[in-house]
């Protein structure tokens, strides 16, 4: 055999066989014990391979500043079959597949993985068509840039196999399905059109689909189907004959086979669930009333590995470490009705770093989840309250967020997220609410044919959700997000289509009341739709990245920043038929920015029925009542825009028994007098208040109750004022939860308008102003020193309305100028020359004995409450640690 690379993409082949060919619907299982000679290593000394058990284990020994090192090897496929996979469990760095096709000694094709990512196992899969490709070249490739010097990856079961597709494919959920019409022919085929109905009903309309050149795939998704329910779904292309496919919705009950009561373990190993039950017969894993699984602060309570057909039901959850559940490469997994939190790792934060919390190895704490998913399909988690870990996560003002999650997701297909409360407070922010892994990934984050619905996100210092990763056929609707930096991150989104539908996306803003955007988008193959969503707060839908592929119609969009800012046109995108307004600009040209805005957008401010109590029904006449477009299958022409709610009732849940009059409270003071929430019983019921254990500066009564159809009950709701803590606005919530663990979550806020000290190991030269309510611009003030010491200046100070400024500290004569992030009282850290307050580094200053000047300009009123010269600034930054 002879192999000349003529070009990098011109290939001469002078054997008549390259390898043995294989044959048609065969699978080749490769044997590095017995195959590895057969192998070539490219470029030669770059990489060290090393048979395995199953596999090979490959090693970076040379760093290149272009290219990829490969392990390769030639393959001659059959035409009877027009596309193949090729695939392994891989684990380590810097490792990837990919195959090469060539014909008459040129490279037609280049088709790649995603890359491993080091001790977590995955399996990687690259499919690709042959186009009559005479041979194909797999790679196992290595990259050669000098960080990844001496990184090895390990690939064990490989597998190279023809990949049958049927021309139209459904994938149904509970209440979703996503359908794909898969073609052989690289050319966009017309969209033809998609219908679907009950048997022997009217055919409706579906949303059409969208072309994915990669997978050779027209795809998408129809919504609000009803549970256990058999569809037809008909695809007419634009030429041919109709497809027509039946399916079945999945239905909540599932079967039993055994149920095992988990809570009469002693200590506090580790749970190990494998194995597990049948379709026809789960195991349901439960607990009794009152009894509570404890975990210790090194490994998980309950680990999920290699299951399948699993319940786990009515458990109480508190501690482990670094997340409290684990579940990995596991199908059929069910979480209901449980109450976890206390979990995660306690670091230190490191303001002298980057403000992270780091952990006894020196290692910033992230990926700390009430449940972390990984490489798992069909997993379910419905009615859980997941709140208060024991951690916390950093605001954006140091650097980038990182902390606990209430569920961290990758690599999941058929996953489904309903009906939970995650709330948490200021003293245990999340980072994301939910967070995705594998952000630039085909298969990242939830991957494919996932939903995520009726939930209640709440105060998190970065994204209430990342959708980022796969997105292909993933549908995000009917969610409440609040008190978030950022609302929903869709970047990137590689596949696609994902939807975003009816959410509601109100009062952003992190700890320091930063807040980014509604939506932030950019990045990938992927086209992003988002319909009928109320976004109140920060900036609409905007792009972070140089693509956005989006299409809206039917959003309520009220923000004080941009409205929708495309960088630049991208086929199919379509910003139009939206209810816009930003306090921040009136003419459309400053909010509607890019070349992709329609003609038909509603310049105008709508208003509430009572949007302080979070009911966000449009008053009658208001703008944005009955101006509703028709997009089929998610909104009917003439009505309301946004996400259309039920009163105070949002996000809806079929399974509760009473309504409410209000789902959030705002308290002007910690001596404010109570106020009321009327629940309404649609049926027998009962409830009970729950809450984090940090949320204790609110009184609830009753704490329970049981209800009579019809019958009206109030709840009081009063602050508590010496439990408020430092100075600032307190944010938390509870819910009024059934025993089945529907619930409807209640958001509080008490302002805590008080002076508030310096801590006693900060003080070294203090200057005191407690006139904070005065506006102030400027001020000076000398301080003695009395040895040689290193210092940290450090103002508290809030900006008064209209807009944020910059402030000006000047020591001794040194200046720096930082920009004011909030309106709400902080405390704002001197940073390095070139530093930002955004990404802050408080900077050290050596001072030597004698007299000092201190100065404060600001451009803009501000109301100022201290300013401290200390050697020991940290504990001024730590004031929400509990």
């Amino acid at each position: 055999m002879n192999i000349q690379l003529l070009s990098e993409r011109v290939l001469l082949v002078t054997a008549a066989v390259v390898t043995s060919a294989i044959a048609a619907g065969e699978t080749i299982r490769y044997d590095f014990a017995r195959e590895l000679p057969q192998w070539t290593i490219a470029p030669a000394g770059t990489i060290e391979a090393t048979a395995i058990a199953g596999g090979v284990r490959l090693k970076v020994v040379q760093a290149q500043n272009r290219g990829d090192g490969a392990l390769v090897r030639w393959e001659k496929l059959p035409l009877s079959s027009d596309r193949f996979a090729f695939s392994a469990e891989a684990v380590g760095d810097a490792g990837y597949l990919q195959v090469k096709t060539w014909r008459n000694g040129r490279e037609t094709g280049r088709y790649s993985s995603d890359d491993t990512t080091g001790r977590m196992k995955r399996r990687l899969r690259c499919e690709f068509p042959l186009d009559g490709a005479d041979y194909i070249e797999v790679c196992l490739r290595m990259k050669l840039n000098k960080r990844h010097l001496g990184k090895s990856a390990e690939f064990r079961d490989l597998r190279l196999e023809p990949v049958v597709r049927d021309p139209l494919e459904v994938v149904p959920l509970y209440h979703s399905a996503s359908y794909y019409c898969n073609v052989s022919s690289p050319q966009e085929p017309p969209p033809g059109k998609v219908e679907f109905r009950l048997p022997g009903g009217a055919w409706q309309r579906a949303y059409p689909p969208v072309w994915s050149a990669t997978d050779r795939q027209l795809r998408g998704s129809i919504v609000d189907l009803k549970e256990d329910t058999l569809y037809e779904l008909r695809f007419t292309p634009a030429a041919g004959k109709p497809l027509i496919r039946k399916f079945r919705t999945w239905k909540s009950a599932v079967p039993v086979g055994r149920t095992v009561d988990i809570g009469k373990r002693s200590g506090n190993e580790t749970i190990e669930i494998t194995g597990g039950g049948t379709p026809d017969g789960y195991l349901r894993l439960t607990g009794a009333p009152g009894t509570v699984l404890a975990g210790g602060d090194r490994k998980p309570v309950l680990r999920i590995r290699d299951a399948k057909y699993v319940i786990l039901e009515n458990l109480t959850i508190r501690g482990g470490a670094p997340s409290a559940v684990v579940v990995n490469n596991s199908r059929h997994i069910l979480f209901r009705n449980c109450d976890i939190s206390g979990w995660g790792t306690v670091g230190r934060q490191r303001l002298d770093l980057d403000g992270k919390f780091y952990d006894d190895r020196g290692r910033a704490v992230n990926y700390t989840a009430g449940i972390e998913v990984m490489n798992s399909d069909a997993v379910t988690v419905e009615r859980c309250r997941i709140d208060e870990p024991r951690n916390r996560a950093n605001p954006w003002f140091f650097s980038h967020p990182a902390g606990p999650q209430a569920l961290f997701v990758g690599n999941v297909s058929r996953m489904v997220v309903r009906w939970n409360d995650f709330i948490g407070c200021e003293f245990h922010r999340w980072n994301d609410v939910v967070e995705g892994w594998g952000n630039f990934n085909r298969d990242g984050g939830f991957a494919r044919d996932c939903d995520i619905y009726g939930n209640c996100f709440a105060f998190g210092n970065d994204d209430a959700i990342e959708l980022d990763g796969g997105q292909k056929n993933v549908r995000f609707f009917d969610n409440w997000i609040e008190g978030t930096y950022c609302g929903v991150s869709t970047c990137g989104c590689m596949c696609g289509p994902s939807y975003a539908f009816r959410n509601l996306i109100a009062n952003l803003g992190d700890e320091m009341l930063g807040a980014s955007a509604s939506f932030k988008s950019g990045r990938g193959d992927g086209m992003l739709h988002i319909f009928s969503n109320t976004l109140l707060g920060g900036s609409g839908v905007i792009c972070t990245n140089p693509e956005l592929r989006a299409v809206t119609r039917n959003n309520l969009i009220q923000v004080g920043g941009q409205v929708i800012y495309e960088r630049r046109a991208m086929p199919g995108n379509s910003f139009d038929y939206d209810l816009c307004y930003s306090s921040g600009g009136k003419k459309r040209e400053n909010i509607l920015i890019g070349p992709s805005i329609g003609p038909h957008m509603i310049l105008a401010k709508t208003e509430f029925l009572n949007a302080a109590g979070a009911d966000y029904v449009i008053r009658p006449g208001a703008p944005g009542a009955g101006a509703a477009v028709e997009v089929p299958n998610f909104a009917a022409a003439g009505q309301d825009m946004g996400c259309r709610p039920d009163g105070a009732n949002f996000p809806p849940r079929p399974g509760l028994g009473f309504t409410v009059d209000a789902a959030r409270l705002e308290f002007s003071s910690g001596e404010a007098p109570a106020q009321f929430i009327t629940l309404e019983a649609l049926r027998d019921c009962s409830f009970r208040i729950e809450r984090g254990r940090c949320f204790d500066w609110v009184s609830v009564t009753p704490g329970s109750g049981t209800l009579k159809a019809g019958e009206r009950r109030k709840l009081a709701v009063k602050p508590i004022a010496d439990r408020l803590g430092p100075a600032g606005v307190r944010r938390g919530g509870f819910s009024i939860r059934q025993m089945d663990g529907f619930s409807r979550p209640v958001l509080v806020y008490v302002r805590n308008d008080r002076a508030e000290e310096i801590p006693a190991e900060s003080r070294a030269a203090a200057v005191f102003r407690h006139d904070r309510h005065v506006p102030f611009t400027t001020g000076r003030w000398e301080f003695e020193v009395a040895k040689p010491q290193a210092c940290y200046v450090v103002v508290r100070l809030g900006a008064l309305p209209p807009r944020l400024g910059k402030i000006t500290l000047r020591l001794d004569g040194m200046e720096r100028t930082i920009g004011l992030r909030t309106r709400e009282l902080y405390n704002y850290p001197m940073v390095a020359k070139g530093g930002y307050a955004f990404l802050a580094r408080p900077e050290k200053v050596q001072l030597e004995p004698g007299r000092h000047t201190f100065e404060l300009r600001a451009d803009v009123p501000v109301l100022l409450e201290w300013a401290v010269v200390t050697p020991n600034p940290w504990p001024l930054f730590t004031r929400f640690q509990r």
